[in-house]
């Protein structure tokens, strides 16, 4: 159902999104990261940060679930981005950091486990991801779209049942939308070391 919306209303959902100012998010995660390093943007949208990624001379490696963002990604970075879902993913031992922004918020809570073992075995020891989500509890769908919803306590309890690959927690902040007239919804930010 949510993999539809994105098929139906990808123009509108690019439109909306490509031009979004995330450098406050950008800089966190870079920060943590080695220039050069190899990046997953796991759900790529727009490929609004992909190729910013690309920009500041980092190697990008693209996924979407949905066949309409991946070809808006391959479009504005001019690279082909993988049309993959996250339990497809079977990388392992690659990536530096993985960027997973407005994305993970799809995946049901019984499926969060698989995917942030896939996601993990995915990165580097010691390696960087980043995931954001709507601010709140419980899960919802709003506008033919799936949302699992999360706060400081409710993510940290995920974090908590890795235990095979355990993530390090960074850093956990909230931030508003900084899309125009969304300054009434907020987001949860997470950083965490593999």
């Amino acid at each position: 159902m949510t993999i539809q919306y994105y098929e139906e209303h990808g123009e509108a959902f690019y439109d909306a999104t490509v031009h979004a100012d995330l450098s406050a998010l950008y800089k966190p995660f870079l920060a943590s990261l080695p220039s050069q390093s190899h990046i997953l943007d796991a759900g790529s949208g727009s490929g609004r940060d992909s190729r910013f990624f690309l920009d500041q001379g980092y190697e990008v490696t693209s996924i979407d679930a949905s066949k309409a963002m991946v070809e808006k990604t391959t479009v504005l970075t001019g690279r082909e981005a993988l049309h993959l879902r996250f339990d497809q993913i079977e990388f392992e031992n690659i990536f530096d950091g993985i960027w997973a922004c407005a994305s993970l918020l799809h995946v049901p809570p019984t499926a969060i486990d698989d995917v942030l073992y896939r996601l993990t075995r995915a990165l580097r020891e010691g390696g960087i991801m980043y995931c954001s989500f709507k601010y709140g509890e419980g899960t919802e769908y709003r506008g033919g779209r799936f949302f699992a919803n999360y706060n400081e306590r409710t993510w940290q309890e995920v974090l908590s049942r890795q235990k095979e690959n355990p993530l390090k927690l960074l850093q956990l902040w909230k931030t508003q939308d900084v899309r125009p007239g969304r300054d009434e919804e907020w987001w949860l930010n997470c950083l965490v070391e593999r």
